[in-house]
């Protein structure tokens, strides 16, 4: 059937009736999953819809060879072979002006579903919650009846939702008995994969004296304004100033202790709602245990040369740990 054809690009809205995920009443899907759109059934009005778990999704064009139903799919009454799909997340449903995604040229069109499918895009979509998204063949509604093929697109989760962080306990003391009295600001900040998500600070609190057993323990808030993504990689990292916030000493070296159960400087994190705990261990790593010992400790000479507010944090350390 005839049919007009357009460039379709991102950002395009649409008013479209309720479709029901095919899974209703199951657990959101972690992947990876294939979706099989057919292109006498699947355009925009009649989308497989997917309950999908919070997350970053890659959405790739696969062909029979690698499991699929189709390679590619062919427009009735037009020459030649096609790759465009669309996607939707939230809200979708409830069903009001749905925000959508097409990827792919309406105007191009291959010799061979071989040809459409090896030169098909790949895409992705981020979900902070778990929520349904809809997939489909881009054409018109009653112009179906006489298309060919269709498209099979492989979903893969990639990453996990940071959903909560606990304070972060350090245990901080001084390298030297002579810089008693010194006062710290300290600092944690907390990256996704290099992306600041966190951060907090606690002002004026003692360094105790030298030796673990005059340390002291210190539990600074990390706020998480909304979810995040992680794909790889959570770190920590620690920093503290000469404080700005007190009378004080106008130098000292403050010692952070770390690496074993006494030591155990650390924090936890909710990732894909179950919480894991994160303790600094040796090597800039974070490890789910406190370290096996011996303590370790990184010391920092500070000093109150630079004015505040404006007097630096200097970096005791940073902690990584790779994920999932």
């Amino acid at each position: 059937m005839p049919r007009a054809m357009a460039i379709m690009v991102t950002s395009r809205c649409l008013v479209v009736s309720a479709l029901s995920p095919k899974h209703a009443g199951a657990d959101p899907l972690v992947g990876p999953l294939v979706v099989n759109l057919n292109a006498r059934v699947n355009n925009f009005f009649a989308a497989e819809v997917r309950e999908l778990a919070a997350g970053k999704w890659t959405v790739t064009p696969i062909g029979v060879a690698d499991g699929g139903d189709y390679n590619a799919w062919q427009p009735g009454g037009i020459p030649g072979w096609s790759n465009v799909y669309g996607f939707a997340s939230p809200p979708y449903p409830p069903f009001d002006i749905v925000p959508f995604t097409i990827i792919g040229n309406e105007l191009t069109r291959y010799a061979s579903d071989l040809d459409a499918l090896a030169n098909a895009t790949a895409s992705s979509f981020t979900l902070p919650t778990a929520a349904n998204v809809a997939l489909w063949l881009q054409d018109c509604d009653g112009c179906l009846g006489d298309n060919v093929g269709g498209m099979s697109l492989r979903l893969e989760r990639v990453g996990v939702v940071l959903d909560d962080l606990s304070p972060a306990d350090l245990w901080l003391g001084l390298k030297n008995s002579d810089d008693v009295g010194t006062r710290f600001d300290l600092r944690a900040e907390v990256f996704a994969d290099g992306t600041l998500v966190s951060a907090g600070q606690i002002d004026n609190v003692s360094g105790g004296s030298s030796g673990f057993n005059n340390a002291r323990r210190h539990a600074i808030p990390l706020p998480l304004a909304s979810p995040a993504i992680v794909q790889s990689e959570l770190s920590i990292a620690i920093s503290a100033r000469i404080t700005c916030s007190g009378r004080t000493h106008t130098s000292g070296t403050a010692r952070l202790w770390f690496n074993d159960a006494k030591a155990d400087s650390g924090f936890d994190a909710t990732l894909d709602g179950t919480n894991s705990d994160y303790f600094l261990l040796s090597g800039s790593a974070l490890g789910s245990s406190p370290g096996p010992g011996p303590k370790n400790v990184v010391d920092k000479l500070l000093d109150s040369k630079a004015a505040c507010p404006g007097r630096a944090f200097l970096p005791l350390g940073t902690w990584s740990v790779a994920l999932p």
